[in-house]
């Protein structure tokens, strides 16, 4: 641990630089509220998504409701949920352990992006293996990722339109692209280097894939049979 902090500073300076700027409006919003309006991390105004489906599942996890209503969490009156289940249940479990949702969504935004940046980092140093390449593509990706869809018109929007930070959004990406990233790390340490640790933790974040976003394990399985 000595020896990963004396060469890998600047990464844990950055990462929490990243949580930082993700978390930052959860500082400064209330604080220009002044105390005249309560503060709500998430509202059908700022994203309709987490508000109607993703945020009712996380809280229905928070008050141990397995079923609830019209509200589809795990498993509906009628039949299966059609979402997967591991995000609501992080989420949901880190509002138990902080006594509300509230604070769960809140600490969401200074937990995860940096953990998403860390493992990108690793991700991109063990492809190119170079440290300063790896820094600074991964800062580039947990700011600005659609910088590399080109050539598609998506790129030109990061520069035109202003937009809200891409990993900021509950649950997709913010939860899912770190499982996403995590079974692409150790399947390419799998393919590379062979060792049982790696293929082990391949095959549990391939996985995990299927607990997360049905089309993080399309696009990795296609991938997969491809590279095959």
């Amino acid at each position: 641990m000595l020896y990963f902090l004396k060469r890998q500073w600047p990464v844990l300076v950055f990462a929490i630089f990243v949580s930082f700027i993700y978390g930052s409006h959860h500082v400064f919003v209330p604080y220009f509220l002044g105390g005249f309006e309560d503060y709500y991390p998430v509202t059908h105004s700022s994203n309709s998504d987490e508000a109607v489906f993703y945020g009712p599942r996380a809280n229905a996890v928070f008050n141990d409701q397995w079923i609830a209503g019209d509200i589809v969490t795990y498993e509906h009156k009628d039949g299966p949920a059609f979402l997967p289940m591991l995000n609501p249940i992080i989420m949901g479990g880190l509002a138990r352990l902080l006594g509300s949702i509230r604070s769960a969504f809140i600490l969401s935004d200074f937990l995860f992006p940096p953990i998403i940046f860390l493992v990108l980092y690793f991700l991109a140093y063990e492809i190119f293996q170079r440290r300063l390449f790896s820094l600074l593509f991964a800062t580039l990706f947990i700011f600005a990722p659609k910088l590399f869809l080109f050539p598609s018109p998506g790129v030109f929007s990061v520069l035109v339109k202003p937009e809200a930070l891409y990993f900021e959004r509950f649950e997709y990406p913010k939860i899912t692209f770190l499982f996403f990233a995590f079974a692409f790390y150790f399947v390419y340490r799998a393919f590379r280097r062979k060792d049982r640790l790696s293929i082990a933790f391949s095959g549990i974040g391939v996985g995990l894939l299927f607990y997360t976003y049905f089309h993080d394990w399309v696009y990795f399985l296609s991938a997969l049979f491809t590279a095959f």
